[in-house]
């Protein structure tokens, strides 16, 4: 019983962890419906701002900032990463949570 007991416990902190995972991924996606945010980071930081960057990179005046250039580059590209990665954990973290429901409940039936 008190290994079914410490079981249930484990799967519960594993559940709220996931549902913070899960929640994050959800204000993500919300955010990327909103039309400010589309403008604003999809638009103008995510699509414009590399192409700018870009035709900056090509311009010989520019060469003493070509280092800042490229930095400016990666730096957009670490966001979208972060936010691929954020929404990527949050569906793993769906799965997890379901799984551990499904795993607790044959636990409690057990018991």
């Amino acid at each position: 019983m008190q290994n079914e007991q410490s079981a249930v416990e484990e799967l519960e902190l594993s559940v709220a962890h996931a549902t913070k995972l899960k929640e994050l991924k959800d204000a993500i996606l919300r955010l990327q419906k909103n039309r400010d945010f589309k403008k604003v980071f999809i638009s103008e930081l995510f699509q414009k701002e590399p192409a700018r960057i870009t035709a900056l990179l090509t311009d010989h005046n520019m060469l003493d900032q070509r280092n800042l250039l490229v930095e400016d580059l990666m730096v957009i590209s670490g966001v979208q990463t972060w936010l691929r990665s954020k929404i990527a954990l949050g569906e793993t973290a769906e799965r997890s949570i379901n799984e551990a429901r499904r795993i607790s409940e044959e636990i409690e039936d057990e018991g």
